[in-house]
């Protein structure tokens, strides 16, 4: 268990990002950092699709880790069921 980031373990041919989201009462937030070349994108979302857009952009991204808490997947239906789809097809 624990967070890969030896470079003998990473697959060099493509990204292996690390994703963390954060969602309040009016807006997300998401950042993606990149373990193998420490590049690091972080987005807001303060619209009426936030959910759609935080999915687009994981799925965008295809993280292999994702920090989210367990209070945003029981409140967002969308992002749990996405979540269990992800993680399912890995």
């Amino acid at each position: 268990p624990g967070t890969v980031i030896e470079n003998s373990m990473l697959d060099e041919g493509t990204n292996n990002y690390l994703a963390a989201v954060a969602v309040t009462a009016d807006s997300a937030a998401l950042c993606f950092t990149d373990a193998s070349t420490g590049e690091c994108y972080v987005t807001t979302l303060s619209d009426e699709a936030e959910e759609q857009h935080i999915i687009e952009e994981l799925s965008r991204f295809r993280p292999r880790e994702i920090l989210i808490t367990e209070k945003i997947l029981r409140e967002k239906k969308s992002l749990n069921e996405f979540f269990f789809s992800f993680f399912n097809n890995l």
